[in-house]
């Protein structure tokens, strides 16, 4: 007969990678984590400015006066940014209607959503342009002049304001639109038209 041999088992010891791993996943995303990802995805200045709070053009505190540091989400501890998505979806901005303007770390693309009504299958994932097809209407809807509507679009860094602008026109005779579906229908026209689009919500919710 062959010794009995008593087998000592050894306990698991996650490795250094699947540690750190968990630390991240545990902690708080921080305005300075967003900070750095602003400057590393070389958005325009306006938008760090913004972040920070301390814009001073007389165009922008005028008609964008609400976008600003997002202290809806990043003030929240990790437990309840977690419900926003958090890891995935990094608050940018947030505007006057607490429309959060989101970076998706997964597809590399942009997205706005509604703090209040945030559902992860419903995110439309957009080029830097495409989140901004609805602005470029609201500034127009604010009365703001064509020419601060190009000034606008230029420190956002925007391709297409001027021909958002003249859909705008060309598609209402200047009147604007009647009813939302209206509205959302011209969006999605110009977000296909100009190739905006990144992810549709129902790709989105797969990865």
């Amino acid at each position: 007969m062959h010794p009995k041999i008593n087998k000592v088992k050894q306990k698991y010891k996650p490795s250094e990678r699947i540690k750190k791993k968990n630390i991240m996943e545990n902690q708080q995303t921080t305005s300075e984590d967003i900070r750095k990802l602003i400057v590393e995805l070389n958005l325009p200045s306006i938008v760090l400015d913004l972040f920070n709070e301390n814009c001073k053009d007389k165009i922008i505190r005028k008609y964008c006066s609400g976008y600003s540091y997002p202290y809806q989400i990043l003030d929240l501890p990790k437990v309840q940014q977690n419900q926003y998505c958090i890891d995935r979806y990094k608050p940018l901005l947030v505007d006057y209607g607490d429309n959060i303007f989101a970076y998706d770390v997964v597809s590399k693309g942009f997205t706005l959503y509604d703090i209040e009504l945030f559902i992860e299958k419903e995110l439309q994932i957009l080029k830097w342009d495409g989140i901004f097809v609805g602005e470029i209407l609201n500034w127009w809807e604010y009365e703001a002049t064509d020419d601060e509507i190009l000034y606008l679009g230029n420190l956002f860094r925007l391709k297409y304001t001027k021909l958002i602008l003249e859909s705008v026109y060309s598609t209402t005779n200047g009147k604007g639109f009647s009813t939302l579906k209206e509205k959302e229908k011209w969006k999605q026209d110009i977000i296909r038209q100009y190739d905006l689009l990144v992810l549709s919500p129902l790709q989105s919710e797969k990865q």
